[in-house]
């Protein structure tokens, strides 16, 4: 019947206008936003009137899905039955192994009770989501591209403003800078700064204060061991940001490292405009006093434009076949770090082999 964005559920919730049916999907390649629906989603079924159950796959079988979905109340209301489809290992996800049932339930489905369906792994081109975006709804939550920095901001600063937050000129920016286009560390950063700022919008030195980037956690070791070109450390760190080959992590990923080297760019246009290291660093988005910035500001030196460009169009390339429904997302996500550590190594090679060219000439 339809395929609807967040978004524009959020709209017609807010309108009071979202018209429930049996059978709705929350999919998307942004958990942060898939989560967030899902909570906005449920407080409309609560509203209207519906109980909220959970179904565990793992350790139920299909009969006793389509048995809760067909069973009255006892107490004569309406019950919304959560269910989470999700490959994990060997273990399909629960759209092809209760593929049979659920197409029989869809023929006829119970009109008082619903079923909502989490769509972690939701391949559109199966049965079963084919089939509830024929007849039923689908909600559609996409992650927003690299290149949508309008879009991000906006994001951030509505997510503010429910936190009881004003930001300043540019701090939406530069906290986008810093937490890439993953929308839950931009959360849990405005969730930092409802606790320590108070009677008073938001600036920059609180950032500076509060959001310095320090290069912590796995996602951020694995940007800078890209960025200084340790293929090595990158590949291992990989390993921990992958998580069973789930797409949606690695999606996250790719918006921060594009961040990341954004900021990188940054820093090379400031070196070369005369502007002192220290200072460099911390206009760009880096933390001065990081242990990594000396390596940092090597790289940085080093980075062309052309270079900095090629990087991107990787980015794109690997964006481009996660969200295409690509069979091994490892893979992937393995390549594009060889090819950025690996291009950065060629690029600093060549660079040194010109000029001891010049040198002898």
């Amino acid at each position: 019947m339809a395929e609807i964005s967040s978004s524009e559920f959020e709209r017609q919730a807010r309108a009071g206008r979202f018209e429930l049916k049996p059978v709705i999907t929350v999919t998307g390649d942004d958990p942060f936003i898939c989560e967030e629906t899902l909570r906005g989603l449920r407080r409309h079924l609560e509203n209207s009137g519906y109980t909220l159950e959970r179904f565990d796959d793992a350790e139920r079988p299909a009969s006793e899905l389509i048995r809760s979905l067909r069973t009255a109340s006892l107490f004569g209301g309406k019950t919304a039955i959560l269910v989470r489809s999700q490959r994990m290992g060997n273990r399909q996800e629960i759209a092809a192994r209760f593929k049979d049932e659920l197409l029989e339930y869809l023929d006829a489905p119970n009109k008082h009770n619903l079923l909502l369906i989490h769509g972690v792994t939701w391949n559109g081109s199966m049965a079963v989501p084919k089939r509830v975006k024929q007849d039923f709804l689908v909600i559609e939550c996409a992650a927003f591209k690299p290149w949508q920095r309008a879009e991000i901001e906006s994001f951030v600063e509505g997510r503010a403003a429910l936190h009881g937050l004003k930001l300043s000129g540019g701090v939406a920016a530069r906290l986008q800078d810093t937490c890439g286009a993953n929308l839950a560390l931009i959360e849990r950063e405005l969730e930092k700064l409802a606790l320590t700022v108070e009677g008073r919008a938001v600036t920059s030195a609180d950032l500076d204060a509060q959001l310095q980037y320090h290069g912590e956690g796995d996602a951020f070791a694995l940007c800078d061991a890209i960025l200084e070109g340790n293929r090595r450390l990158a590949l291992s760190l990989a390993t921990k940001v992958m998580r069973d080959g789930d797409p949606g992590p690695i999606l996250q990923f790719l918006g921060l490292l594009g961040a990341q080297w954004r900021k990188a760019g940054k820093l090379a246009f400031l070196l070369r405009s005369g502007v002192s290291p220290a200072t460099a660093l911390g206009q760009a988005g880096f933390n001065p006093r990081s242990p990594k910035a000396r390596s940092l500001t090597a790289t940085a030196q080093g980075l062309t434009r052309r270079e900095l460009l090629e990087k991107f169009e990787m980015l794109l390339e690997a964006d481009s076949e996660l969200k295409s429904g690509a069979p091994e997302p490892q893979a992937v996500m393995t390549t594009l770090i060889a090819r950025m550590c690996e291009r950065k190594t060629r690029s600093a090679s060549d660079k040194q082999s010109s000029g001891l060219r010049t040198v002898h000439a």
